[in-house]
């Protein structure tokens, strides 16, 4: 249907636009990765200045992404966020950066943009006035909740950016600020304690390890996890 509204020349532009676009859109949806790419590009060459190419160049993004083109995927993502800044399409895609480069085996690069998703939230300037959870709270007022869960992600993913560089003490420091920072989310403050506790065991300091795991027992209910950590 998309697809013969587009080649009727004699329908309007807008409605052509919009067919092009969803059929990258439908072909995207059902998969066809290679072809949804096509698709969009074709359609981003004939409506350059479309409202919908902010979406396609996403698409193609996570097309790319899951085409296991992570370097073309990267640079994609990269463009989102430098044109969206601090929206949540714009913060999903600086995450969707790093994880490529960590599929690249690029630590540095993913760690420069974990950083700048983490660097979002900096309690500092509360610190010695309100706890955290309070600074938490405020924050969920003004966060989506997405927002809030891509973020808390990118600190533990900055520790296992430093923990391939083999920069021990800033991996655990990041390890410990996704557990301070976000306290009440439990499955952040569970893998921000494994985390620890790997790295730990991997560097041979076994006793500090067991002592994370105990902590992780402290701060989280999930009986599956306690299963696990025991």
């Amino acid at each position: 249907e998309y697809q013969a509204l587009l080649e009727d020349q004699s329908a309007p532009s807008d409605l052509r636009e919009r067919a092009s676009f969803q059929v990258g859109d439908c072909l995207f949806k059902a998969g066809k990765h290679d072809e949804a790419i096509a698709a969009f590009g074709r359609f981003s060459e004939t409506f350059p200045h479309s409202r919908y190419r902010p979406e396609a160049r996403y698409r193609t993004a996570w097309a790319r992404y899951r085409n296991k083109e992570w370097e073309v995927a990267a640079d994609l993502f990269l463009e989102v966020a430098a044109d969206e800044p601090e929206s949540e399409r714009g913060n999903r895609s600086l995450f969707q950066a790093g994880e490529a480069y960590e599929r690249l085996e690029r630590p540095h690069e993913a760690l420069a943009t974990f950083l700048r998703l983490a660097s979002q939230f900096d309690p500092t300037p509360y610190e010695g006035k309100r706890r955290v959870r309070e600074v938490m709270h405020l924050l969920r007022e003004n966060l989506s909740a997405t927002t809030r869960e891509l973020i808390g992600k990118a600190h533990v993913r900055v520790g296992d950016a430093y923990a391939k560089m083999d920069s021990l003490e800033a991996a655990l420091e990041w390890y410990d600020l996704a557990a301070s920072r976000f306290p009440t989310e439990e499955d952040l403050v569970k893998a921000a304690y494994l985390r620890r506790a790997e790295a730990l065991l991997g560097a041979g300091r076994r006793e500090a390890a067991m002592a994370a795991y105990r902590l992780a027992l402290e701060a989280v209910s999930d009986p599956l996890f306690r299963a696990e950590a025991q």
